[in-house]
């Protein structure tokens, strides 16, 4: 299944496809209150045409579901800019029935929080999941960790997973679009010797040392590489920045950027 891109506005301007942006209520310290009218003013400010959202409360939530219905439900006012993605959390029984409903609503994927709802993955768990998502055509996010390190206190912060913990993830066979936010060159490459099929990692974290952005997409080439702003949690602008700054040439910056992995565009 190619990918296409990059795709234009009727400007002739990239189509930006953000894959790593919140909106709603942080439960302490800042960002504080993020309306989605807030993301959309801040999107525009940058140029980016679509969001792949999650909702910051609902990460903190013991039970996600009403939430998840609230947020789907506003997020689809908005359908030409907002995708919504609704937290699952793989230890409650009842998760595919609850993704199957949350489908048939709009969201365009779920993410999942191991180490905020405190489970390890296991074989079952992964199993389960990539079945219920590859019938239903939805898209899985994996955070490293929600918080900003470089931004926030490390003491509100979780645990934060590694790539080995998600492994049986990144070794799907089961035609699902798994995009990982916030894991830096140095960890990706320690995990892959070379990209591994159907998962996308996000660029939020691209600038944690010296070349080390230009150095994986050397060797990988920008296939596996999409936009993440991580807005409002890191400064608003601050990945396309790093990207427009750095030394990737203006033909690799806009794969990344305008990467679409819309699953209606490439059904089999």
């Amino acid at each position: 299944m190619p990918l296409v891109y990059p795709i234009m506005n009727s400007h002739g301007q990239l189509k930006i496809v953000d894959y790593f942006c919140f909106a709603g209520h942080y439960p302490f310290g800042n960002p504080d209150r993020f309306d989605l009218e807030d993301l959309i003013r801040e999107m525009d400010a940058d140029g980016i045409a679509e969001g792949y959202v999650t909702d910051i409360g609902s990460v903190f939530r013991k039970e996600a579901t009403d939430a998840n219905v609230a947020f789907i439900q506003r997020c689809n006012s908005y359908a030409e800019r907002l995708k919504p993605l609704a937290i699952i959390d793989l230890s409650v029984e009842t998760f595919e029935k609850d993704i199957a409903v949350y489908s048939e609503m709009g969201a365009a994927g779920v993410r999942i929080l191991p180490n905020y709802h405190g489970y390890d993955l296991d074989s079952s768990y992964c199993r389960r999941l990539l079945d219920i998502l590859a019938q239903k055509k939805l898209m899985l996010f994996v955070a490293k960790q929600i918080e900003e390190p470089r931004f926030q206190s490390v003491s509100l912060g979780v645990k934060a997973l590694s790539l080995s913990d998600i492994s049986c993830l990144t070794a799907n066979g089961h035609d699902v679009r798994v995009v990982l936010n916030n894991f830096t060159p140095v960890e990706i490459q320690n995990e892959f010797a070379t990209p591994p099929t159907d998962v996308y990692f996000d660029v939020s974290a691209f600038d944690s040392g010296f070349y080390s952005m230009e150095t994986i997409i050397e060797q990988w080439g920008t296939e596996a590489f999409v936009f993440g702003s991580q807005v409002p949690i890191l400064y608003r602008g601050a990945t396309l920045s790093n990207l427009r700054n750095s030394m990737l040439s203006g033909d690799d910056v806009a794969s990344i950027i305008a990467k679409d992995l819309s699953i209606e565009k490439y059904k089999d």
